[in-house]
């Protein structure tokens, strides 16, 4: 990855890298309305209701997307 940044919550798409408390995640889905943003890992589901969220950025500058696993 080039990079991390802060994004708002409602612009984060199912798919991007996500950092949270220390750990790797992947947004799994983003429900606007109730204001929580799903993520998950090989070992953990979660949601997060942060306004801003920490996600690693390609070379492109965009928000690096997971593999489907």
């Amino acid at each position: 990855h080039f990079g991390t940044d802060e994004i708002p919550r409602q612009c984060v798409t199912p798919g991007d890298y996500i950092l949270h408390n220390g750990r790797t995640y992947i947004a799994s889905a983003n429900n606007i309305k109730k204001r929580k943003l799903y993520i998950r890992n090989l070992t953990t589901k979660t949601c997060i209701t942060d306004c801003m969220i920490k996600v690693f950025l390609g070379r492109d500058g965009l928000p690096v997307k997971a593999e489907s696993w």
